[in-house]
């Protein structure tokens, strides 16, 4: 499984910013959250605060346990505190710990 979520926000340029995107899952599973894009700040999926990141590091991507998702449309936000590439996130069924 892998997922993208895009970001739709009319202000891009600017840090720090809060982007909100959406996306849809069939089934629920544990899954991670991949933030290639970005670098520095912190992650929330359905409301849930699942960890501060770092492009240097440690990790690089976070775990979303399955019963935080729920069947059908689900919210992802990124409070970003520095500059970014690309408002795109992506979901992946395993881990990279870099």
């Amino acid at each position: 499984m892998t997922q993208r979520a895009v970001y739709k926000n009319d202000v891009l340029d600017a840090a720090p910013v809060m982007l909100k995107g959406y996306f849809s899952v069939d089934k629920t599973a544990d899954t991670f959250l991949y933030l290639l894009f970005f670098n520095r700040g912190v992650a929330f999926v359905n409301g849930f605060c699942l960890s501060r990141y770092r492009k240097e590091g440690p990790q690089s991507s976070l775990y979303v346990p399955a019963n935080l998702l729920e069947n059908g449309e689900n919210t992802v936000e990124v409070f970003e505190t520095e500059e970014f590439k690309e408002p795109v996130v992506t979901f992946k069924n395993y881990i990279d710990l870099g």
